[in-house]
């Protein structure tokens, strides 16, 4: 469970009067008041110092920190809220709660001389890989499923399965335009945070994953900013205000419907054309007022989904649109529409 799920237990037994065990006992109710409290406690400090913040942040692979405990362990209460804070400065940790007493008995694997001591942190350096048994069974984790959350709920997981997920066809074309510090977009039918997305592709960048080059990009922007008589600023600044300027739309995240994505990326790619527009004609006045070239920045688009249905209704949309070109990638392949 994920670490607000856990907070909400503790609520749930304080307000409830009909406790299942061990919680029919007044003295663990009394136990999970106090430890409610205790947790509360540490997550108001201000404990995390910042050179164990910066440890946290180095870690560069996806890893999964899974907590066995229960409301009632005293001990639990002072060092969980403390690990969960941690977890949240790197959005490579997938960070979760495992009771004890749940009846799956994953425990059994992480016995202290024969004891189920807890709390009890298990950490994988590859999500779901360490294997353990169960009832007889050797169980390999519980996400092997890539994407399976597609909402806001699935936000961490996907900054971790985009560390993780192989490239598609259209992969060079979306490197090359980063690397020449293009403007882009990403149009998807996902519902995750907008900011998601973002934070997704800074990380692999950060990390010069798959053709991506953090130098290169900020050479290049730099080149841009000169044009636009942008202030200097330090490479990492400049990278993120680059992000900023680029475009995400999940259209399913708050009112919109991954019911009928079709349609909703029509409109973003709308949006989109005409944002690259203007900014290709406000960059094209300042070069000119500079004489720094001679040619006009025209805007150069591409599109590309491996769902035909979305390629066929960005076509019959943008059918007569000039600088725009559509690709279908679906079958492992990328072919022009």
């Amino acid at each position: 469970m994920k670490w607000n799920e856990y907070t909400s237990l503790f609520d749930d037994v304080l307000n409830n009067d009909n406790n299942e065990a061990p919680y029919d006992n007044p003295e663990y109710v009394n136990y999970v008041k106090m430890n409610q409290s205790r947790s509360n406690r540490w997550l108001k400090s201000d404990v995390l110092n910042e050179e164990l913040i910066k440890k946290i942040e180095a870690i560069d692979t996806p890893q999964e920190w899974i907590v066995i405990t229960e409301p009632w362990c005293g001990d639990a209460a002072h060092n969980v809220p403390v690990i969960a804070m941690l977890s949240e400065k790197n959005p490579l940790v997938d960070f979760k709660i495992e009771l004890r007493d749940n009846g799956k008995n994953m425990i059994d694997s992480y016995l202290t001389n024969g004891g189920k001591s807890i709390p009890k942190l298990i950490v994988r350096n590859e999500i779901g890989k360490e294997p353990f048994d169960y009832e007889g069974h050797t169980i390999v984790g519980y996400d092997d499923d890539a994407f399976r959350d597609f909402k806001v709920t699935g936000d961490k997981k996907f900054i971790v399965d985009a560390m993780k997920a192989p490239t598609g066809p259209a992969w060079d074309d979306f490197v090359e335009a980063v690397n020449n510090g293009s403007i882009f977009a990403i149009i998807t039918a996902r519902g995750h945070t907008p900011s998601v997305l973002k934070n997704g592709v800074y990380n692999l960048i950060k990390r010069n994953m798959h053709g991506l080059n953090e130098k290169e990009i900020v050479r290049n922007l730099r080149k841009y900013r000169e044009i636009a008589d942008e202030e200097d600023m330090t490479d990492d600044e400049i990278l993120r205000t680059y992000l900023e300027m680029c475009k995400y739309h999940p259209v399913s995240f708050g009112e919109g419907s991954a019911a009928n994505p079709e349609e909703l990326k029509v409109s973003a790619m709308r949006q989109f054309m005409e944002y690259v527009k203007t900014l290709s004609q406000r960059l094209q006045e300042k070069a000119y007022m500079k004489n720094k070239i001679s040619n006009y920045f025209t805007p150069y688009i591409g599109f590309s989904d491996d769902d035909l249905k979305n390629v066929e209704t960005m076509k019959k949309h943008f059918d007569d649109e000039s600088g725009l070109d559509i690709y279908h990638t679906g079958g492992g392949k990328k072919t022009k529409f």
